[in-house]
């Protein structure tokens, strides 16, 4: 492809050109709206995800995506791209508390059923995970939660000037660069393969189309290389 070939796409770079003003109210994305969704489909398409992944906010570019990236090899699951909405687009899809109760006796009587006639002894109902919530602060503030860390405290080591302080922390936290930096190592490896960067746009939309076309096709070559 030429240069000024890649310039005319470049500039007339748009997904969705029958988009109405009512339409940008209620989803300023509209315009790219059909990329994203294609780009959510192929997230789970070349790699499987390990035991564990990390769901952080990826500020890069000046837009806020919300990523859940795998901490094994930094591969996007799935993102959501954070827009001005009201709060009736933020809580469709969401399932009222009357219908979840609802639902929770229901699976409580199928649970004793099940375990009367078939001898089931494990309840449907009842199962859940600890949680781990932690805040830490080092330089900017850390907020971690964690279903796959115990509540016990570690020691973590940071440098003061020329020495290194140990400091008392969660288990979560001195194990953050293990198991909850896949987001941030995205990040990195994206901005390094990006073609958003040395280009300038009026619209947001082309840069953000530019820049999270190329990730999901960048990363599987980059994790079998």
């Amino acid at each position: 492809m030429t240069w000024r070939r890649f310039i005319y796409i470049r500039k007339n770079l748009s997904f969705r050109s029958a988009v109405t003003p009512n339409d940008l109210q209620r989803d300023p994305a509209a315009r790219i709206r059909p990329l994203i969704s294609i780009l959510k489909s192929r997230c789970l398409r070349h790699v499987s995800v390990r035991r564990n992944v990390a769901v952080d906010e990826a500020r890069k570019y000046h837009f806020k995506l919300y990523a859940c990236c795998c901490t094994t090899s930094w591969y996007v699951v799935s993102f959501k791209l954070h827009c001005s909405s009201t709060i009736d687009d933020r809580m469709d899809g969401v399932i009222p508390h009357q219908d979840i109760w609802h639902h929770a006796d229901l699976t409580a009587m199928s649970s004793d059923i099940r375990s009367h006639v078939m001898e089931v002894t494990t309840s449907l109902k009842g199962y859940c995970r600890i949680l781990v919530a932690a805040s830490w602060v080092d330089g900017s503030i850390v907020n971690v939660v964690s279903n796959a860390d115990a509540s016990n405290v570690s020691t973590v080591y940071r440098r003061i000037k020329d020495k290194e302080v140990a400091f008392t922390a969660p288990t979560c936290i001195a194990e953050y660069n293990s198991a909850m930096q896949g987001v941030d190592r995205h990040d990195k490896l994206r901005g390094r393969f990006s073609l958003a960067d040395g280009h300038s746009f009026q619209k947001w939309h082309k840069k953000i189309a530019m820049a999270r076309s190329t990730s999901p096709n960048v990363m599987p070559t980059f994790v079998m290389a």
